[in-house]
């Protein structure tokens, strides 16, 4: 009978760790839509002329989050429209 010495503990863990293998890495999509998060920095005076100008009520009421997103995307449509 052969005697073998016992394998400590910490030793065992990660043993059970490398058998226990793993998962196939899930393929990412990239998702036009997907809303991102960013920080925008902001001058207080321009800031104060968005805020009165959606105070006036010549837009719908908004959010000034949601009026910056309409004037970007504004925007864009003109540059896009521009461009030959």
């Amino acid at each position: 009978m052969a005697i073998s010495r016992k394998i400590p503990k910490k030793d065992e863990l990660i043993s059970q760790l490398i058998n226990k293998g793993g998962s196939v890495p899930i393929k990412h999509t990239t998702d036009k839509n997907k809303v991102k998060l960013i920080q925008l920095r902001i001058e207080q005076d321009l800031l104060d002329q968005i805020d009165n100008l959606l105070k006036s009520g010549t837009f719908p009421k908004m959010s000034r989050h949601a009026w910056m997103v309409f004037a970007i995307k504004y925007y864009l449509n003109l540059e896009n429209n521009t461009k030959h």
